[in-house]
């Protein structure tokens, strides 16, 4: 059962590394196809996850071809395929089944924008039935909304158990995949983009001040033997600008605390204020009686639907108000026969009070 969140509307929001892609797969394309080829920009090798076994394909520019199957991963080289080294045709990736990934939209503030991958990571355990530690995920912004200040974000997680062994098989194979995906997902969506943002972290304030001292070193070296008559001006200018960079460092800095803030207070409120997606369910699991099968479960802010089928429909009003965290329960719809059996149909509707169950 899944948190869905209903919008109208769908706009993903590139970043410079997208925008980066599309330039340069435009430029690729202007190339005659017998360059493009031999550059290696026509094909993509993609190592599907099927069942028990694995499916290597080659997709190129108009067909996609089934190289080889395997049963296991392990002491098992891809080089005659993909190439080795600086042969290497193009890069690996992994789809993983489309049933192993849960998506779901969500909503955060507008101030969380800059910061959507630390967000996510704090929200994880009430968006999804996961821990941060325990999955992989990714993100696109959907759409901002500055009226109501906020921005509509779509979320996608895999559990990293599920992909642990075919990863560490390719790494010792020295074919790593360079992108985990899956079917229907967004074009270039990566399932290991959170890893590896993990792994390289944030640039310190050391390493900003370390690059423009080594561009000024640089421009000076270059602009003395042109310049040596204007020693003392060149000087002057680049303390100027040594001073320069670090105000705005400082002054990025100081909106990155401001925001930082800002998400930190948002996280601690929508922590208090809701329960969590796992007590919820434990919740439902206890009041329902055993022959009752839940098809869906959708939560709006406090408001709960549930949607299913069961032989005793006309109790189950009672037995979610003796619940302390429900109130205002009531049928959204009349009940219905459910076709071929004794159970019935219904739609039930309720608020969350927030009163824990002690």
């Amino acid at each position: 059962m899944a948190d869905q969140t209903h919008i109208s509307g769908r706009f993903a929001v590139p970043s410079w590394k997208d925008f980066l892609g599309w330039w340069l797969g435009g430029m690729k394309r202007c190339l005659p196809q017998r360059l493009r080829d031999s550059l290696g920009q026509a094909r993509q090798f993609i190592l599907l996850m099927q069942g028990d076994g694995f499916v290597l394909q080659s997709h190129g520019a108009d067909a996609v071809q089934n190289l080889a199957e395997f049963h296991t991963l392990r002491d098992l080289s891809l080089d005659q395929w993909l190439g080795a080294g600086w042969q290497r045709k193009a890069p690996l990736s992994l789809r993983v089944p489309r049933e192993s990934v849960f998506t779901r939209t969500v909503e955060l503030p507008l101030a969380a924008a800059g910061n959507l991958g630390r967000v996510l990571q704090f929200e994880m355990d009430r968006l999804t039935p996961f821990a941060d530690k325990e999955i992989l995920f990714d993100y696109r912004v959907l759409a901002r909304q500055p009226d109501k200040g906020q921005v509509l974000v779509e979320l996608a997680v895999l559990r990293k158990e599920l992909i642990e062994a075919p990863l560490a098989d390719l790494e010792a194979g020295g074919q790593p995949p360079h992108v985990v995906d899956a079917p229907a997902l967004w074009p270039g969506a990566n399932l290991l983009r959170s890893g590896m943002a993990r792994r390289r972290g944030s640039a310190s304030i050391g390493t900003l001040l370390a690059a423009g001292l080594v561009m000024a070193l640089v421009a000076a070296v270059v602009l003395t033997p042109l310049l040596h008559e204007r020693q003392v001006v060149v000087e002057l200018d680049a303390r100027l600008q040594r001073a320069r960079e670090q105000a705005t460092v400082v002054a990025r800095l100081q909106r990155q605390l401001d925001d930082a803030a800002a998400v930190a207070n948002f996280v601690l409120l929508r922590q208090q204020a809701r329960v969590p997606t796992v007590e919820l369910l434990r919740e439902l699991t206890e009041r329902l009686p055993d022959d009752t099968w839940l098809q869906q479960l959708s939560i709006r802010g406090s408001n709960i639907e549930i949607q299913g089928e069961s032989t005793k429909a006309t109790l189950l009003i009672e037995l979610l108000e003796n619940s302390p965290r429900f109130e205002s329960v009531s049928f959204r719809a009349p009940l219905t026969q459910a076709r071929g059996s004794d159970a019935e149909r219904f739609s039930i509707t309720m608020n969350l009070t927030g009163k824990a169950d002690h």
